[in-house]
């Protein structure tokens, strides 16, 4: 029994060092559409390589041209300055700058006024057609330096109508030109997912709880004291709370 409760206690301290620590280090990535794999949110033009930061990977995602959607991100901290959204070529070169209203001749501007904005309205041109592509943000943080920046990319292959097929992320059907979401999924394409709709879906020992946070899964299962698990449905040995 000592040789348990001793174990517990051990686990407390690393588990409010991880909290921290995601909380220290959370900056900018993006959610929809969803970043590259690693989705690191500390890529920054101080430690990591234009224009994204990591490498293409197999993660990509369809979008139709001509389509309006909301670009969103997740943000840990409001930072000073504000953020802008490209689309990049096959080799990774800017073709087209969203927040300018879609112009390639208009200079690039930073969108302000919002330093909490988490999403941004964006309407592609019908002609736009673009293979292994990429739509990458921008957001400055001028409090540490005139030049400083994060950035955060995503893979996608922007299709004309006759080509392109919605898939709703593989998480619901294509109904009449809508997606209709398997439970838990939400977005325009089923691309969001929560832990929890309701207290049900935290089995027995635990209650759904909407965080309210800026990613998702925004509703989540919060167990009881001796619960863990998907569902709080595994027991652990941690059964009382006792920081030493």
């Amino acid at each position: 029994m000592d040789a348990k409760r001793h174990s517990c206690a051990a686990v407390w301290p690393l588990l409010l060092l991880a909290m921290c620590i995601g909380v220290c280090r959370a900056h900018v990535a993006l959610t929809f559409p969803p970043a590259r794999q690693p989705a690191w949110d500390f890529l920054d033009s101080g430690r990591t390589p234009p224009p994204c930061g990591v490498p293409k990977g197999s993660l990509k995602t369809s979008i139709l041209s001509g389509s309006t959607f909301n670009v969103t991100w997740h943000l840990g901290y409001p930072h000073r300055g504000g953020y802008r959204i490209q689309v990049l070529d096959a080799s990774e070169k800017p073709i087209l700058d969203l927040t300018n209203g879609g112009q390639q001749n208009k200079s690039s501007v930073f969108v302000e006024g919002d330093p909490t904005a988490l999403s941004y309205l964006v309407q592609l041109p019908k002609d736009l057609e673009c293979r292994d592509c990429t739509i990458r943000l921008i957001r400055q943080a001028s409090e540490w330096g005139k030049n400083y920046m994060f950035w955060s990319c995503a893979d996608v292959d922007i299709i004309p109508r006759p080509e392109y097929r919605e898939t709703c992320s593989g998480h619901g059907k294509d109904i009449a030109g809508r997606c209709r979401c398997n439970p838990l999924y939400s977005g325009h394409r089923c691309q969001y997912r929560d832990e929890c709709s309701e207290d049900k879906d935290c089995g027995r020992h635990g209650k759904c709880v909407n965080l309210e946070a800026t990613t998702y899964p925004k509703k989540q299962c919060f167990c009881e004291m001796g619960w863990f698990g998907p569902q709080c449905n595994k027991h652990s040995c941690c059964r009382h709370f006792r920081m030493t």
